[in-house]
């Protein structure tokens, strides 16, 4: 099922304008006099309409309603984020009106229940009205870029740099047409920052050189300034909002004698040896101790009971522990499971008493006795327990009562 889809229809077009994502209006210049420009302010009502679905909206012929969605609107002047939560109706769409605050260019996208995420829609709102058809007014906009790899990303996922740059492109407005001239990307004395979006204490905080690599998954705000070390000079050219998602990890439980595919089922000898362990942890990250084995196969102190069968192995997560909490602001866990199988070797007991009493024979399992009869197979390394009774008028000889032996 492709994601959701996200149209915006608005009562002025942008025209030509290309891809205005993240950018931030800095300059302005009249072209003639007759221009007359209104101070920049809010925008005009737009229907925000969501989609879910694939093709048409529907699956198998059916609508797809009922589905809860966010939609998340950034400023990307400022960083400000805003969301409109709706429910799509039985035809699976559903309609949202809003009005841009302030001027500036907003990144608009909706997300329905599931993670499932539209493409980016963008809106410049407060653009300069021109009073005169003939005549035109020309701003140069600025344009932060975050690429993964080589495509333009304001998604991404823990561990993934994200390089940063800074595009400018002149954007001329005459009447309602909207044209745009080629981007150009931005050099020199270029510095970024980033802080996390929805938390007051979050500080701006400087970036080393132009690549980002969050410290955890969240939404982030970065900014990009001009002349940065210098406060007298200091120029904000653009800003936008990356959010970063866990990165998934698998995790897995393994022994020094396991083989390489980690299919094994033999049984160590101790539950120390279990060692859970995961391969796509980040440079610097690591398992805390609180992530364990658990296997019923050994007791509390971590020996081999005398059993035989089928034993799980599993994770044990203890969520309440402060590196696991850090751990999983970063990742998503999947937690496998393994099987240990135990075929114990066995021996077939014996014995009988004389016509002067009787005998009977038992084992221990699970802290509880276990009798058996003459002829029984029983694991090697039991102990053995033999409850000797004499008739009267006769007297057990070598065996005095109930006696225990090592079984080998």
């Amino acid at each position: 099922m492709n994601g959701p889809s996200l149209t915006c229809t608005q009562q002025t077009k942008l025209g030509d304008y290309e891809e205005p994502s993240f950018t931030l209006v800095t300059e302005q210049a009249t072209v003639e006099n007759k221009v007359t420009t209104s101070t920049p302010g809010s925008g005009t009502a737009l229907t925000l309409t969501t989609k879910n679905g694939g093709k048409g909206g529907k699956k198998n012929g059916s609508a797809l309603g009922n589905v809860e969605y966010t939609l998340t609107i950034t400023n990307t002047s400022d960083g400000t984020v805003s969301t409109i939560v709706g429910r799509t109706d039985s035809s699976g769409t559903d309609s949202k009106t809003w009005t841009a605050p302030t001027a500036g260019l907003y990144a608009i996208t909706t997300t329905a229940t599931g993670g499932l995420t539209s493409d980016t829609v963008y809106y410049l709102a407060g653009v300069q009205s021109v009073e005169d058809g003939e005549t035109s007014t020309t701003e140069t906009v600025y344009t932060l870029e975050s690429t993964v790899g080589k495509e333009n990303k304001i998604t991404s996922v823990y561990g993934t740099p994200i390089a940063l740059t800074v595009q400018q492109q002149t954007v001329t407005k005459n009447g309602n047409a909207v044209t745009a001239g080629s981007k150009t990307e931005v050099t020199g004395d270029i510095a970024y920052t980033w802080r996390q979006s929805g938390q007051s204490e979050s500080k701006e905080t400087a970036i080393n050189g132009s690549t980002f690599r969050p410290e955890k998954a969240g939404t982030y705000i970065i900014t990009a300034y001009q002349n940065y070390s210098d406060t007298s000079k200091r120029t904000k050219l653009a800003s936008t909002t990356i959010t970063v998602k866990r990165k998934p990890l698998e995790l897995y439980v393994t022994w020094d004698k396991d083989n390489s595919e980690h299919t094994s089922t033999e049984a160590p000898d101790s539950k120390s040896a279990l060692v859970v362990k995961a391969d796509a942890l980040e440079t610097g990250d690591s398992l805390p101790s609180a992530i364990t084995a658990v296997c019923a196969l050994y007791d509390d102190k971590g020996n081999r009971k005398n059993v035989s069968g089928r034993f799980e192995v599993t994770i044990a997560v203890n969520g309440e522990d402060a590196a696991v909490k850090s751990l999983l602001e970063k990742y998503e866990l999947n937690l496998t499971k393994r099987m240990l199988v135990v075929k114990q070797d066995t021996l077939s007991v014996t014995y009988r008493a004389g016509e002067g009493g009787s005998l009977s024979a038992s084992y221990n399992s699970g802290n509880l006795d276990q009798k058996f009869e003459s002829g029984k197979n029983i694991a090697k390394n039991t102990r053995l327990m033999f409850d000797a009774k004499s008739n009267d008028g006769f007297l057990c000889k070598g065996m005095e009562g109930q006696r225990s032996v090592h079984y080998r």
